[in-house]
């Protein structure tokens, strides 16, 4: 396109760029804000004394992530590698361990939800599920970190991992 001649010309396309622009924008402003930390309260809380303290899609943590804290200082240093700034969810260590979960991904439209806590014979089996967005589906294209932090009774083995991938309801 040139713009030499008419200037409403010139106007629409400059006036067609801002929009395309300030949509952007608001896009990426709003998407933000939707892949905030989401803090759930524990009323929720799945059997075994399994406690949902908090979950999200950003985290500082972006690789894929398991982390088991038995004790206040491990589960502080935990949180603020995960979270620079806001409170640490507190927990009693005399009886309780904080696990936190990160699952990176290069989109949005991923998150995650605790299925069930295990014991078996020599660990504790967490699985989450991941939902996925389908194929279809248009999702934020921006580094996300689905995540979720728990408490659970005090074990002392191995925490493992399984997690279910499940396209969204």
């Amino acid at each position: 396109m040139t713009f030499n001649g008419s200037g409403s010309r010139w106007r629409r396309a400059l006036a067609r760029g801002v929009a395309a622009f300030m949509l952007g924008g608001v896009v990426t402003v709003v998407g933000c804000g939707l892949l905030g930390a989401g803090v759930f309260q524990e009323s929720d809380a799945p059997s075994n004394g399994l406690h949902l303290l908090a979950s999200g899609e950003l985290s500082g943590i972006e690789e894929a992530y398991l982390g088991v804290a038995r004790d206040a200082d491990t589960w502080e240093a935990m949180w603020r590698r995960h979270e620079a700034h806001g409170e640490v969810p507190p927990i009693d260590f005399a009886v309780d361990m904080g696990i936190l979960v990160v699952r990176p991904h290069s989109t949005g439209g991923f998150s995650l939800r605790i299925k069930s806590l295990e014991q078996l014979t020599d660990h504790l089996l967490l699985t989450l599920v991941e939902e996925q967005p389908h194929e279809d589906e248009l999702v934020i294209q921006v580094l996300t970190q689905p995540w979720v932090a728990l408490r659970t009774p005090q074990y002392a083995g191995p925490v493992r991992l399984s997690v279910l991938e499940e396209p969204h309801p």
